[in-house]
């Protein structure tokens, strides 16, 4: 099953917690330039940076990167 990332939600999510993309990627430890390769496809979304990212935006992982399975 292919990821897809949802960057509308992650702007939305970004928007409601007063957040700007740098400020996020600042709580979630990850690097700007890694960050928007990932966007871009020509990295993938790691397991680690999709849950910080969703632990600091407070949403499910899924909400944000459709095809990732929820874990409990």
């Amino acid at each position: 099953k292919v990821m897809i990332i949802r960057k509308d939600k992650i702007l939305e999510n970004c928007t409601r917690k007063g957040f700007t993309v740098s400020k996020l990627l600042m709580e979630a430890n990850i690097q700007s330039g890694d960050f928007y390769q990932a966007l871009k496809g020509k990295k993938p979304f790691f397991p680690a940076w999709r849950r910080r990212i969703s632990e600091v935006l407070e949403v499910p992982e899924m909400e944000i990167f459709e095809g990732v399975k929820e874990v409990k």
